[in-house]
Parts: structure tokens; C-alpha cells; sequence
């Protein structure tokens, strides 16, 4: 994820999807585990002179953990950190969820040659936690974000 895409038409599906899964689940917590990578903003120009985007800017419209505002029914704490390797990462967070909890990953369409790709981002995250294929469902907008699938798995 990178901070010039916080705040898109992707994030508004995310958000409805996650709410949705809680409260139908009746969770009362979301972790929002951030696979962020670094972002310099371009600089702006006025009359022919180039500045920065200002650091308030920046912080109002891409302030990741200002989701944590978004519901008074569900606790959300956002964990902001650099991951690389993601399949480890994914494993790892899956074995300290607790049963019942669910695992909800947002996945970007990375072909654009018109192959299908959702089915193989399945079988990658059902490999990582181990689990059936048949349990890794979907999530989705094709109005709003055509190129965008939540993943998710209930842990058993």
C-alpha cells in the first residue's frame, strides 16, 4: 500500500467489506495490518516555483490510522509497518488469531493481460494458513474498484 492511494475508491470498499464481516460476525475488533511502502509525494509548483506537499496535507487526507474514527460499534487499531515477504508474514498472523476471528486481505489485480488472477491469489493465501480452498471466500466492488479482492477465512 502506498500513502498517495489511502483514501481511493478501493479504501471505500475495504472499510464496507470490513464493517460488514464485523458486525454480521458480531467482532468487536479490526486490526488493520498495514503492508505499507515508502511514498515521497511529488512536489507542487506555483508560479513557476516548486514546494513540498505540506506534512498537514499529507496527514489529513492520507492518515491511515485515522480510520481507527470510523465506527463507535467496532474497535479498529491499525498497525503501520514495512512487509516484504508476505506469505511468512500472513502465516504468522494467522496462527495467533483466536477461533471465530477472520482474516481479511485486500488483493490488487497485478496482470492486466485479461488472465484471471483471482482464483490463483485464493490458492496463495489458503496455502499460507493452510487451510482448504473452499474456505478462503471473496469480497468485492466491480462498480468501485474492478481491479480489487478482499480475501478472507474465519478461523476454525
Amino acid at each position: 500500500m502506498k500513502a498517495k492511494w489511502y483514501g481511493d475508491q478501493s479504501d471505500l470498499v475495504k472499510w464496507s467489506v470490513l464493517l460488514h464481516l464485523a458486525k454480521a460476525h458480531k467482532l468487536h475488533t479490526i486490526v488493520q495490518i498495514c503492508f505499507l511502502n515508502h511514498y515521497d509525494f511529488p512536489s507542487i509548483s506555483i508560479d513557476g516555483e516548486k514546494f513540498q506537499v505540506p506534512r498537514e496535507v499529507i496527514q489529513h487526507f492520507r492518515t491511515i490510522s485515522s480510520v481507527q474514527n470510523i465506527s463507535k460499534d467496532v474497535r479498529i487499531f491499525v498497525f503501520e509497518e514495512a512487509f516484504y515477504n508476505r506469505d511468512p508474514e500472513v502465516t504468522r498472523f494467522w496462527s495467533h488469531l483466536l477461533p471465530e476471528d477472520i482474516l481479511v486481505l485486500y488483493q490488487h489485480q497485478t496482470n492486466r493481460n485479461g488472465k484471471p488472477w483471482i482464483e490463483e491469489k485464493q490458492q496463495q493465501l489458503a496455502k499460507a494458513i493452510n487451510v482448504d480452498l473452499s474456505q478462503v471466500k471473496i469480497a468485492r466492488s466491480e462498480e468501485m474498484a474492478s481491479g480489487v479482492v478482499f480475501l478472507f477465512c474465519r478461523k476454525p
